[in-house]
């Protein structure tokens, strides 16, 4: 379950804030994916709802993105966002969109955006995960 905390203890987290259809995006999350994920790299994506164009209304933007995401080469839990873009930038100081928040087996936040994922993740990767609580 996505919403299941305990599933990402001691994992190294890449939480990718932007829409499903930006293809640079997923092509960058999939190489990631690809790369990482045998190793502990968990991605989420979280898909928020384009208030700027006003059209479609949200409730047709989910089902698109979620017609999208239905299709078996997403391999990564995709998340919605109705509020939008502007909550993503409220929650974590970051007003561009897509955005990357990187989080360590610690817990804690390694980077956002500006991070080279190259360097930060396979780092993050190597460090050991913390003793069981």
């Amino acid at each position: 379950m996505v919403g299941d905390r305990n599933r990402y203890r001691g994992k190294v987290v890449l939480i990718a804030l932007g829409p499903v259809t930006f293809d640079t995006l997923w092509e960058t999350l999939e190489d990631l994916h690809a790369r990482h994920h045998a190793a502990g790299l968990e991605i989420l994506q979280v898909a928020p709802f384009n208030r700027a164009i006003g059209h479609p209304p949200e409730p047709e933007q989910r089902k698109a993105m979620e017609a999208i995401v239905s299709e078996p080469r997403w391999p990564w839990p995709v998340l919605w966002n109705q509020k939008g873009h502007d909550d993503l930038a409220a929650r974590w100081g970051h007003h561009r969109i897509p955005a990357w928040i990187l989080i360590g087996r610690h817990g804690r936040i390694i980077g956002v955006s500006g991070v080279p994922l190259s360097v930060s993740i396979p780092r993050e990767l190597a460090r050991s995960a913390p003793a069981e609580p």
